[in-house]
């Protein structure tokens, strides 16, 4: 799950580093006896040396590039700057404490190999740093890599016994935890985008554009509720099971439960088409079950209907598969499978059933799944969430984030990234960004700020990930590799331009493509 070049078995990648130079400052002081006075100070201004690290045994023996360095000293670079950590071997930093701003850009995909190749692509790129570059090793060893993100953004804590301390409760309202329909959509939800319009802001005058979802073809959406709506029913969690047709995956059983976790709904449901596979291993459905029933999907439509409208909020573990089966598309959903992301993040999901032995203490799918089981799991999880939290529930088992350990010493350090990862990493101080457009948005709005200006950034940027992972899908991408290294190379610098004087910028190639390696 990272972007390095492969050499033998061996996984290295491409770090940049670049300064910012500070030009003379004029300052104004006053002289013992009251008079002012002007002086012109020549300042000393940050320098950077790269110099070649002191090369470990272990890691000469592992790589064929024992001249890198590691994630490891990456993190250290940054608490030496801050001041919470040692001098690194590998670079040496000249008047560190005039840094005004430290960002790091990690491109998914942007090996030094794609560097190299497409070079010639990234004028602006090149310019900016020049030859300033080093090698870095994948955390892991010959036979087993581990994510750069988590080595680079926490740092491992010493073994103790576990203090027990009670859980704080949120103040967050239930609307909080409803995903944002773009969320839905890259989440594999049965949503597409209908329109985009642009226009230009009345007071500052900076271009806006205004995004409407629409439902995908097939799929219907509930609309008003014609009676009062219970309490309890206010959210409802679902839970489906599936056969495979000679038509693909389609729904056998679809079971709803209200927020006291009563099953209000259970169906059996016949398939449109011949099965082949009634998946009963894990499904639980067996031929017996489904020969008597005659309920179609279009009636168990009709049947929810009086049940949900199109304010019910929808809950579920990854429910985009089971509103597919169903054919319904549906604004207000909470999913359990990403409010409780997985430590390594996207595209790497927590079980249902690993989160529910986690954070309810049971055991659930110990034979084949039971749909009612399922939705008033996810229906729990969900509740556990509103309750304690957004923190709650995300995995800190990798130690203590960079992000909490600069915010104790006053520095301001935020993420630009993805929901789902500024969710599992820097809850308390991320943006979320949904695409890299967003990101550069974002770093100009944050960086211009008169008034909590962050001092370290971590920011991601997807667009050459995303082509990658079309072209392994066998899906069609809008663009050309070589549009796409341009528009990466045109973000950079715009990231690069918001800067102040005297910042640190270091692009790095992040988690990248494997899939051909």
């Amino acid at each position: 799950d990272a972007g390095w070049q492969v050499a033998t078995g061996k996984r290295t990648r491409s770090v940049k580093i670049k300064k910012k130079e500070q030009a003379h400052k004029r300052v104004k002081r006053s002289s013992d006896e009251g008079d002012d006075m002007m002086l012109n100070i020549i300042r000393n201004k940050p320098s950077m040396i790269l110099k070649a690290p002191t090369i470990k045994k272990k890691q000469k023996q592992r790589t064929l590039s024992p001249e890198g360095i590691s994630v490891r000293d990456l993190q250290n670079l940054i608490f030496w700057v801050y001041n919470t950590g040692i001098n690194p071997n590998w670079i040496f930093l000249k008047d560190k404490a005039l840094i005004s701003k430290f960002l790091i850009v990690a491109v998914g995909g942007l090996t030094k190999q794609v560097y190299d190749e497409h070079k010639s692509l990234m004028p602006k790129l090149s310019q900016i740093f020049g030859s300033d570059s080093k090698v870095t090793v994948a955390p892991g060893s010959e036979f087993k890599v581990y994510s750069p993100l988590q080595t680079l953004l926490y740092i491992p804590d010493k073994k103790k016994k576990k203090e027990s301390k009670p859980l704080p409760t949120a103040t967050h309202p239930t609307s909080y935890y409803v995903h944002s329909l773009h969320q839905l959509m890259t989440n594999g939800y049965p949503v597409q985008i209908k329109s985009i319009k642009e226009s230009v802001d009345d007071e500052t005058k900076e271009p806006e554009a205004t995004v409407e979802y629409e439902p995908k073809a097939g799929f219907i959406v509930f609309g008003e509720s014609d009676s009062p709506v219970p309490p309890e029913q206010e959210m409802i969690g679902i839970d489906c099971e599936m056969c495979m047709t000679k038509e693909g995956s389609e729904l056998t059983r679809v079971t709803a439960v209200d927020m006291n976790h009563e099953v209000i709904y259970d169906q059996l449901v016949k398939p449109k088409n011949p099965i082949v596979d009634y998946v009963t291993r894990y499904s639980g459905i067996t031929k017996e079950m489904l020969d008597p029933v005659t309920t179609t999907l279009e009636e168990v439509q009709d049947h929810m209907k009086s049940f949900v409208n199109k304010n019910t909020i929808l809950v579920g573990h990854s429910l985009d598969n089971d509103l597919i089966a169903l054919k319904v598309c549906h604004f207000k959903v909470i999913d359990t499978s990403i409010w409780y992301p997985h430590a390594a993040g996207p595209p790497a999901k927590n079980s249902l059933r690993a989160l529910v032995q986690t954070h309810l203490h049971r055991v659930i799918q110990s034979g084949s799944h039971d749909s009612a089981q399922d939705a008033i799991a996810a229906m729990e999880l969900a509740q556990l969430k509103i309750k304690y939290g957004p923190t709650f529930g995300i995995s800190n088992s990798s130690g203590t984030s960079i992000f909490q350990k600069l915010q104790q010493r006053n520095t301001n350090a935020i993420m630009l990234d993805r929901a789902s990862l500024v969710n599992n990493h820097c809850p308390e101080g991320g943006i979320t960004c949904e695409s890299d457009e967003a990101v550069v948005s974002n770093l100009n709005e944050i960086i211009s700020a008169s008034e909590g200006s962050p001092d370290f950034v971590y920011a991601q940027l997807h667009r050459l990930n995303s082509f990658y992972r079309s072209q392994q899908n066998g899906e069609e991408d809008t663009a050309t590799i070589e549009e796409v290294v341009k528009e990466i190379d045109n973000s950079l610098h715009q990231m690069y331009e918001a800067l102040p004087q005297d910042s640190f910028m270091i692009v790095t190639s992040g988690q990248a493509n494997l899939s051909s390696q």
